[in-house]
């Protein structure tokens, strides 16, 4: 009887699988033609993803398609593998900005948070301009509704790192002088200027350079007058 059951259960999540691909392919049937290089690597992604294509067939396929120039196919290209190669660490980064579960997404939405999420972090492209042109994407891609999500998640991802980058400097700006974080703010509350704790900083190394002690910040206890 369990055996019955096991093979009933089999065949209803086979049946379910296929629903679902076939939902999907039938809004990839229904995709605009690509315009731009974002628009080519998202139809390509969404047949990876989602179709469970392999890259290599779904780029020759939808290239061949596609009236975009050489240098617009090359741009998608690299938008395309590197999101690939890169899909682990954007899912985990989705998982911690998105106020929605990744499981609970639109493919569609899915693929444009990796795609944007993939610029932000691994491309050089203007800030502004990535999630702009990302969030073109749920509108052309007929996921409107997912616009705000999206556009949070991507103006969350930036504010996170500006922070990360922030805390980097900071951290390399104590670690180089060769100060605690405590004493170089000591240091820089006494010598007021930035330059002159870090001339402090060579000449307590052992590489000699004058001080100067002109800003030395006078305190009110200790002055003799």
């Amino acid at each position: 009887m369990s055996k019955i059951t096991d093979q009933q259960d089999n065949i209803s999540e086979i049946n379910n699988i296929d629903s679902k691909y076939q939902k999907a392919l039938q809004k990839f049937n229904k995709f605009p033609e690509s315009k731009n290089a974002r628009e080519l690597a998202f139809t390509v992604l969404y047949q990876v993803y989602t179709l469970n294509a392999f890259s290599d067939i779904a780029i020759n396929r939808t290239y061949n398609n596609s009236k975009l120039n050489e240098q617009e196919k090359s741009t998608a290209t690299a938008f395309i593998l590197g999101t690939i190669n890169e899909t682990f660490s954007l899912d985990n980064i989705i998982k911690k900005l998105s106020k929605t579960k990744i499981n609970k997404l639109d493919p569609r939405v899915l693929v444009i948070l990796r795609l944007g999420l993939w610029q932000i972090y691994f491309s050089n492209q203007a800030e502004h301009a990535i999630v702009s042109e990302t969030v073109k994407l749920c509108k052309r891609f007929g996921v409107s509704s997912a616009t705000s999500l999206v556009n949070a998640v991507l103006r969350n991802s930036l504010r996170k790192i500006h922070k990360e980058n922030l805390n980097n400097i900071e951290a390399n700006k104590y670690d180089k002088a060769g100060f605690t974080k405590e004493l170089y703010e000591h240091f820089l509350y006494e010598l007021v200027d930035e330059n002159e704790v870090n001339k402090l900083a060579k000449f307590l190394k052992g590489s000699p350079e004058s001080v100067s002690y002109t800003h030395l910040r006078a305190h009110e206890t200790s002055l003799h007058l």
